[in-house]
């Protein structure tokens, strides 16, 4: 057991315990803002995990909430994960990860559907794109936060597509604000129910959904200002391919937006229901676009077999 101030370590060794004292000016602090600010290189998010998780205590009693408010002198306790065991060769042999550019500064890959970017939660088992980054590219461990490292922006584990990923952290500071500041242009391929209009554009803000903490949903008021471009690129007899822009990048914010506009996602579960012709949300992130220090990147991705599969089945019943 370590009982510490602040944590300066950018990596904590799997399955560590500390303690922590809450002082006068930490009474009425949110849990998970306490415990960021005692860790230099670990986000509030990973926080919100580990406490759902039940790996945070309050005075010997375990916390599930996030947003509990600490007292003067209460005791925090919290236990990293253990670590994960991986097997090399099966992770080389079994995930399929394509590198379509390598460049000096990043890497640009093709993430295949049911992949994880990085570990969402503690025990969680199954290999993820941060092992197979880690196990090729072993100079990432050092590159961004200690949850995800050479991560600098995601997509869900049943999307696929196109990520770019930093291999030094010039490249990720650089790459983040290319990022935050709108400068990245993305485009996916979606299929969804029904006719869309032709084109459109979709401002809703996106929020987390109070009852279902995996899921997300389209506010007026509350949540982050979500922005989506789209046009029609062919219909079928009660579906639509369409090309989507994303302006911002919210946590499930194409499927959550069309799924406001009464057209979710074929195959999406959460927002939709299943599909007999696919086994997961239609969307693949196929086009990247910045500029880099001056270089023009541009970087497009084929559509995958299954949904391109997937079109030519509607094609047949259309």
């Amino acid at each position: 057991m370590t009982k510490v101030t602040q944590i300066s370590e950018k990596k904590i060794t799997p399955g560590t315990k500390f303690q922590f004292n809450a002082s006068t000016d930490d009474a009425n602090k949110r849990l998970d803002v306490f415990l960021t600010e005692q860790f230099e290189h670990y986000t509030r998010s990973y926080f919100n995990v580990l406490i759902e998780n039940e790996r945070v205590s309050i005075n010997g009693k375990i916390s599930k909430k996030s947003g509990i408010k600490l007292k003067e002198n209460d005791l925090i306790e919290i236990t990293f994960p253990e670590a994960r065991s991986i097997n090399p060769k099966e992770l080389q042999e079994n995930i399929k990860v394509k590198v379509l550019l390598d460049h000096e500064d990043f890497l640009i890959i093709n993430k295949p559907a049911g992949l994880v970017v990085h570990e969402p939660l503690s025990g969680y088992s199954e290999p993820t794109l941060v092992d197979w980054l880690l196990l090729n590219y072993p100079e990432l461990k050092d590159v961004g936060l200690s949850e995800r490292p050479g991560i600098v922006h995601r997509l869900d584990k049943d999307t696929s597509g196109i990520l770019v990923i930093p291999k030094h952290n010039a490249a990720h500071a650089k790459l983040s604000s290319l990022f935050k500041n709108r400068k990245i242009i993305k485009k996916y391929k979606a299929i969804v129910r029904g006719h869309t209009d032709p084109e459109g554009f979709i401002d809703l803000r996106i929020t987390r959904h109070p009852q279902h903490k995996t899921r997300m949903m389209c506010s007026t008021t509350e949540g982050r200002e979500s922005l989506t471009k789209y046009k029609v690129d062919q219909y079928f007899e009660n579906t639509t391919l369409v090309d989507v822009q994303l302006v911002t990048g919210r946590t499930h914010q194409i499927r959550v937006h069309f799924r406001a506009i009464d057209h979710p996602l074929i195959g999406d579960t959460i927002y939709g229901e299943p599909s007999k012709l696919i086994s997961r949300q239609a969307l693949h992130a196929y086009h990247l676009e910045f500029d880099y220090n001056g270089e023009k990147i541009l970087i497009n991705s084929e559509l995958p077999e299954d949904m391109q599969n997937l079109i030519n089945n509607l094609k047949k019943i259309n």
